[in-house]
């Protein structure tokens, strides 16, 4: 098993372990990237990830870096 480690603000995690509850920083951080493959696996897809409101409304698409990449690699994959 891979051991990482990296520093993160003091403050970030303590507000974003109010957000999820409180667990532990390595909890919040396999949960993190269980999401970002998630994600990942999706734009690579081609498919978008959004939040809205419980009506479907207000639609906000999620874009960072690392899964704009993941799209751009699908395609080129799908290509060949």
């Amino acid at each position: 098993m891979a051991e990482l480690r990296f520093k993160v603000d003091d403050r970030f995690m303590d507000d974003l372990s109010k957000i999820v509850g409180d667990r532990s920083y390595t909890e919040i951080v396999r949960d993190s990237l269980t999401i970002l493959k998630w994600a990942a696996e999706e734009r690579s897809k081609g498919r978008y990830v959004v939040s809205s409101d419980a009506d479907g409304d207000n639609v906000h698409r999620l874009v960072v870096p690392s899964l704009e990449i993941a799209e751009t690699l699908g395609r080129i994959k799908a290509k060949n």
